[in-house]
């Protein structure tokens, strides 16, 4: 029996106005904001998942985008913008890591039938192996897609 096991995946943009409010000078202004979403779909999914979760995921990276821009007036962002815009990627890191230290663990919790020292090596590489690894690919990412926000917010001229 042959079971496919492909996935597609999509990513997409959409534009949509969005209004800005700075928490530390007060100052309103409207901004076409450019959102951008992915989507994945795997063989158990419909024809066209991908590309649907790629579109509504842009639609809400519109509003995530407009509330952690900079002011215009001031240049500043809000507070506490870049802790809730970041906390998603740090709990990543924390059950990579909390993954890695349980499955380290696993061997001397279990009582499995290993010599002492291949248990030393569970415990400090399997930790290493999954937190290392997310402690070297989210900053990455995180880098990368907090550079491009304030690039995709068009600022419309605020009404006098």
């Amino acid at each position: 029996m042959h079971v496919p096991l492909h996935a597609t995946l999509a990513a997409t943009s959409a534009s949509g106005e969005a209004w800005f409010q700075c928490r530390r000078c007060g100052h309103r202004q409207s901004a076409r904001v450019t959102g951008m979403g992915e989507g994945a779909q795997s063989f158990l999914n419909t024809a066209g998942t991908a590309q649907r979760r790629a579109a509504t995921d842009a639609v809400k990276d519109i509003q995530r985008t407009i509330r952690v821009a900079r002011c215009p007036r001031c240049a500043r962002r809000n507070p506490g913008a870049t802790l809730r815009w970041a906390l998603p990627h740090l709990v990543v890191i924390a059950v990579f890591l909390a993954g890695g230290i349980i499955a380290g663990y696993l061997p001397t919790w279990l009582d499995i039938n290993m010599s002492d020292s291949d248990r030393d090596i569970c415990k400090w590489l399997l930790p290493l192996l999954c937190g290392g690894t997310a402690l070297m690919i989210v900053p990455i990412v995180l880098w990368t897609r907090w550079h491009g926000i304030d690039r995709r917010i068009d600022w419309i001229a605020p009404l006098s």
